[in-house]
């Protein structure tokens, strides 16, 4: 009787689920049956959604594509990165940008999105005066109306309270000029943060606090970093911040003297390129004794088709200037040292200070290059 009844119990559930008395789960229950999508699912999303900080697919496909600042190069209310090695020019090609969005002129034949532009000077001071003197003469203009604004007080970026008055005074600069707030620029961003760039933690905290300020402001945000010293490819300090940015251009030597390439290393969402140009002196004016006065502005000479980076261009067994170092300590120690041993050596001479990374990688380098050997926890040259 009892199996009477639960055969007729299932036919009944069989036939409300559509399923035939023979689909069962192997414990011999009844099999789920399939999801089905509801054809209203799409409205139902709009009703819940509304009101919510949510997007329906819809309402996804209807946001406005992101803007260019300068086209190709910088998009607007994001957080990019200007990085190479000291001297090559980076501040001159920070300036350049900003002057071109701050004038709404054209920079490197791409037209650019106009706006008020706040510029962080918290190294190198003494030099802008002249060359945004230098900018006007190179692109023949005088005295162009001009909406950029410097500021010679760093920024701690790991300071919440710092980064509060910042955003608190330019929302207030930006409202009484009455121009949108385009652009800030802190130049550089080793000057703008405590802590150690190489940790983590500390880049994490700095990248949050240049992230705010993009939010809350709805800007864009260029940090100026500096490149590890090896050869200028490599951006220096922890990969943190690197994964949360746009835009990162890499600004390196040119095969011809006197010039610079600049190479857009990522691009999300873009194509990346390289710009060949040059940075030529310009004369502005005299001073009050009579003495020139000169300076240096970016001269753009032509995009680069084909991007090759010196890296890929060298033999296998080329070395670093890190690896080199690192190698000829080795072989002051013909006794062989340990990884310890090694460290120390290296961080009296001057690889890697302050980032023991960079002589790892130069010790595992050499080892895949067959230069050195471990013998019984000490490191030998390979003869």
């Amino acid at each position: 009787m009892t199996d009477t009844l639960d055969d007729d119990y299932m036919d009944i559930l069989n036939s409300l689920t559509g399923m035939d008395s023979g689909d069962t789960e192997s414990n011999g229950t009844a099999a789920t049956p399939p999801r089905i999508i509801p054809e209203d699912v799409n409205q139902r999303l709009q009703v819940a959604c509304a009101g919510t900080s949510f997007l329906t697919l819809e309402d996804l496909r209807n946001q406005p594509l992101p803007e260019h600042l300068i086209e190709g190069l910088l998009v607007e209310k994001t957080l990019s990165s200007l990085y190479g090695p000291s001297g090559f020019g980076k501040s001159f090609i920070a300036l350049d940008w900003a002057m071109a969005i701050a004038t709404g002129r054209p920079v490197w034949e791409r037209e650019v999105q106009a706006g008020l532009v706040l510029y962080v000077v918290a190294e190198g001071e003494g030099g802008f005066p002249l060359r945004t003197t230098a900018w006007e003469v190179a692109n023949g203009v005088a005295n162009p109306p001009s909406a950029i604004i410097f500021e010679y007080v760093p920024l701690d970026l790991s300071d919440q309270i710092q980064v509060q008055t910042f955003m608190d005074r330019a929302r207030a600069l930006a409202e009484q000029v009455d121009v949108p707030l385009s652009l800030i620029v802190l130049d550089t961003l080793a000057r703008c943060m405590s802590g150690n760039e190489s940790a983590t933690d500390d880049m994490k905290t700095a990248v949050e606090g240049a992230d705010t300020i993009r939010r809350e402001l709805d800007t864009s945000v260029l940090l100026v970093h500096h490149s590890r010293k090896d050869d200028g490819e490599v951006m220096r300090g922890s990969s943190a911040l690197w994964a949360s940015l746009q835009t990162i251009v890499n600004i390196k030597k040119g095969q011809v003297d006197g010039e610079i390439i600049a190479v857009v290393k990522k691009q999300k969402d873009g194509p990346e390129e390289a710009f060949r140009l040059s940075l030529d002196p310009v004369e502005c004016g005299m001073d009050e004794s009579g003495k020139p006065l000169d300076s240096l502005a970016v001269r753009f000479i032509e995009v680069v088709d084909e991007v090759k980076s010196p890296r890929r261009l060298r033999s296998p067994d080329h070395l670093t200037p890190s690896e080199e170092s690192m190698l000829s300590l080795l072989d002051d120690n013909p006794e062989g040292v340990t990884r310890k041993e090694w460290h120390a050596l290296g961080e009296m001479v001057g690889v890697g200070t302050g980032r023991s990374a960079t002589r790892n990688e130069a010790i595992k380098s050499l080892q895949r290059k067959g230069r050195i050997r471990e013998d019984d926890g000490r490191f030998f040259v390979v003869s």
